[in-house]
């Protein structure tokens, strides 16, 4: 029996955040997600450093930086939004021509929601100075195991002196 579609919300808004739409199959409603990516170093990320930054490249990130990553991904854009999952993975540093990084990551779903602790898999390069991105779905698990897709991937907002973000991850996806 395949998965129900993956909806998180029944409501769509795009006021005041960021979002996420999930969509499992091509015409279900679209569900509100959130991204929050601290940046700035905390005890339990994971840094090197490699090589020289990019050419006019202001934050503080050189060639081949690496960070690991286990961030929020919430309904609303503020950190007391509902948590409905984990994007867990990776970044790197990956050119020297312009800021772009190499994106690894699982986007683990709430054990306690309709998902279980299923995972979708995403792989892509993130050049930041574009205004949308595209990363590949590669795989999952639980109710997305094979899946494939795309994300569409937007900065919604970003803090020059914390080095944080609220990402916008449009995710459309399905399973064989």
């Amino acid at each position: 029996m395949p998965p129900p579609p993956l909806a998180l919300s029944p409501r769509r808004h795009h006021r005041g955040g960021a979002y996420c739409e999930w969509r499992h199959r091509r015409h279900d409603p679209p569900a509100l997600l959130h991204a929050r990516h601290p940046q700035r170093a905390q005890p339990d990320r994971c840094r090197g450093r490699h090589g020289p930054r990019p050419p006019a490249f202001p934050l503080r990130t050189n060639f081949g930086d690496f960070v690991a990553i286990d961030d929020p991904l919430t309904e609303g854009p503020a950190l007391s939004s509902r948590l409905v999952g984990r994007a867990q993975g990776f970044y790197l540093s990956a050119t020297l021509q312009e800021v772009s990084f190499l994106v690894s990551a699982n986007f683990v779903l709430a054990a306690n929601g309709p998902y279980n602790g299923s995972v979708v898999s995403v792989l892509g390069s993130d050049p930041i100075a574009a205004p949308v991105r595209e990363l590949s779905v590669v795989g999952g698990s639980g109710r997305f195991r094979m899946a494939y897709g795309y994300v569409l991937w937007k900065t919604y907002s970003a803090n020059a002196t914390t080095h944080d973000a609220i990402l916008e991850l449009d995710v459309y996806l399905t399973t064989k």
